[in-house]
């Protein structure tokens, strides 16, 4: 009779936010956890890299991954030769800018790999993130199509975070800056600089 060991699985969970900010320049932390199925914390190695496709040259005699678009794949990578369950990483805006090569890709992924010590067995887990050049964006909500003449006109502008959710409590109060063009013969256009408080939901009238 044979009896065949059934080796334990387990799953890595990253955990990174859901974009960051290049004029902010903070750069990128996060955690992964490597559990089994059944709760325990994974021994092991990890290996955690940071990639985004850039359009960018291959340079000579390199190995150079090109995207359908014809990007090109750049990455750096952090080892860490034993963990506990858990991993904290880091990647600087220095790093990160020196790897993008002045090029702004819009999307990145980290990708983490965990080596369980005993068996050798290898998982893996991926999470994508935005690269952004500014924390908040602006979008007209319900706004009228038309605009008839003596009618007062009413829109409406919620003001989020980039990933849409809601602003930090330091953003709610800010300077909005509105510009009013007319179109027709004279094309006339004038502005107002505004301070005003947003509400929880984004909304500026």
């Amino acid at each position: 009779m044979f009896l065949f060991a059934v080796l334990p699985k387990f799953e890595v969970i990253i955990n990174i936010p859901t974009f960051i900010v290049q004029n902010e320049q903070r750069g990128l932390a996060g955690t992964a956890v490597a559990k089994y199925t059944y709760g325990m914390k994974v021994r092991g190695e990890a290996r955690v890299t940071l990639s985004a496709f850039v359009f960018k040259p291959c340079e000579p005699n390199t190995e150079c991954i090109l995207s359908k678009y014809g990007q090109k794949e750049v990455k750096i990578s952090n080892i860490f030769p034993e963990i506990n369950g858990q991993v904290d990483f880091a990647f600087s805006h220095r790093e990160i800018m020196k790897m993008l090569q002045n090029a702004f890709p819009g999307r990145m992924k980290v990708s983490v790999e965990v080596k369980e010590k005993l068996t050798g067995i290898v998982t893996k887990a991926e999470k994508s993130l935005r690269f952004s050049k500014e924390r908040n964006r602006l979008q007209f909500v319900n706004a009228p199509r038309s605009f008839m003449p003596g009618m007062k006109y009413i829109t409406y502008v919620q003001v989020t975070q980039y990933d849409g959710t809601p602003l930090l409590p330091k953003d709610r109060c800010m300077a909005v800056y509105v510009l009013i063009k007319e179109t027709g013969a004279e094309n006339r256009a004038s502005h107002k600089n505004m301070y005003l408080c947003i509400l929880d939901n984004g909304i500026v009238k």
